[in-house]
């Protein structure tokens, strides 16, 4: 009985929890490759000072990429996942412009994504009974991606992103059959640096053209889950990321922001 509790609550844990990266599915074999389609709904939001909303970002972006699994061991219970992809779009900016006279005056438009995204993991499959496995999960990735404010208008700048991530988390299988899973997991990525280099004078904003930020290292808190049925899966995750305050460059600073993600993944694992 008391077995039976413990299995209850780690498979209750695993479907309502899990991995980021693609988490390619368990199918035993040496190696295989998932190409998957995603849309994510995207908001950003910057923060004043006194804690009041500065701007905000919301809209649909697309992702395009493919998960890899190589597995080692004779049981195939050793992996290391790559996943690579980029991502493209354009959302609504509602912010501001600042005056002649030094106020603000409110201001909508566009901004432009356009991003690539590396990932490498390495787990190991722990077999708990015939229908039930886990894997704890870590690894390393870097995200890169320019941010269009204004859509290449004339009121707007270029935003470029780097950033080094160390994650660690867990991921979970349930096989209903040999045809049918159910994949969950949970992730925490720590951002190792963050750099953001800002250009102020290719249309005419009077800045200068090389700014160099870091916002504070926040850690992002990342879930999701989803179902392979016939090698086809579906997915859904939350990831959620707040970025502290940068310290001033030549009288520029990246002000408290928070990014939210929701998102929506189609794909197709191939076995070789």
């Amino acid at each position: 009985m008391k077995t039976r509790f413990i299995k209850v609550v780690f498979m209750s844990f695993l479907i309502c929890s899990i991995t980021e990266s693609l988490h390619a599915q368990n199918f035993g074999t040496q190696f295989q490759i998932t190409p998957y389609s995603e849309f994510k709904i995207y908001n950003w939001k910057e923060f004043q000072d006194n804690g009041s909303l500065f701007l905000e970002e919301s809209g649909l972006l697309f992702q395009e990429g493919f998960t890899g699994r190589i597995s080692f061991l004779k049981a195939k219970n050793l992996y290391v996942e790559p996943d690579l992809k980029f991502f493209f779009g354009k959302v609504d900016y509602d912010g501001s412009l600042q005056t002649q006279g030094g106020g603000l005056q409110p201001y909508k438009s566009k901004t432009a994504y356009f991003g690539l995204i590396f990932n490498a993991n390495a787990g190991y499959i722990i077999t708990l009974s015939k229908n039930f496995q886990i894997a704890p999960v870590a690894g390393l990735g870097i995200e890169y991606y320019n941010r269009d404010l204004d859509d290449g208008g004339q009121y707007g700048y270029d935003e470029k992103y780097t950033i080094f991530k160390f994650r660690i988390g867990g991921n979970g299988t349930y096989l209903l059959n040999k045809n049918i899973q159910i994949f969950s997991g949970l992730y925490l990525k720590i951002p190792i640096s963050i750099s953001e280099s800002i250009d102020l004078a290719s249309r005419g904003q009077g800045g200068p053209s090389d700014i160099s930020l870091s916002p504070g290292k926040n850690p992002i808190f990342y879930i999701e889950a989803g179902t392979s049925i016939y090698r086809a899966f579906f997915k859904i995750y939350f990831e959620s990321w707040t970025l502290s305050k940068s310290e001033p460059d030549r009288g520029y600073l990246q002000p408290e922001s928070v990014r939210k993600l929701f998102g929506i993944v189609l794909g197709y694992t191939l076995l070789f």
